[in-house]
């Protein structure tokens, strides 16, 4: 795999992420002006979890080969999948406990959340997706 898939499939992954960390600091610094402690310690936790898995990504794709990309993934999964089952899990209940544009906020980082797992876990989910996008990635660039 030369350098600029393996760049390709790290930004991929953390797509998702960003978007998290974007949406969290905005609800953080919304709730914080509003004095709506309950959505800022909700922010807070979302942002730590999501600033965890971006360290992560980073650093299991700071010596990754294409020899061990797909190793790479699996054990990220088992790094990651923790912390994106608490966003997961957080950001659904505080979207369906919120209204208005906190709804909303908590909806974009619960989809970019899912929108990862899918991407690194290849059974997360299976009745929407079969497979996870980057072991579909893997395999386009094998064969191309």
């Amino acid at each position: 795999m030369n350098p600029d898939a393996l760049r390709m499939l790290k930004h991929e992954l953390r797509t998702p992420v960003n978007h998290i960390i974007g949406y969290s600091e905005l609800l953080l610094e919304a709730a914080e002006d509003d004095g709506i402690d309950s959505i800022t310690a909700q922010a807070r936790e979302l942002h730590k979890d999501a600033q965890e898995i971006a360290a992560t990504i980073e650093k299991h794709f700071l010596h990754t080969t294409w020899q061990d990309v797909e190793t790479c993934c699996s054990s990220l999964w088992a790094e990651v999948g923790p912390a994106l089952r608490r966003i997961i899990q957080r950001s659904h209940s505080f979207r369906d406990q919120s209204s208005g544009s906190w709804a909303q906020d908590f909806e974009r980082i619960n989809s970019a959340a899912e929108r990862l797992a899918k991407m690194i876990h290849a059974d997360y989910e299976l009745d929407e997706i079969a497979g996870g996008r980057v072991i579909e990635f893997l395999l386009s660039l094998r064969a191309g």
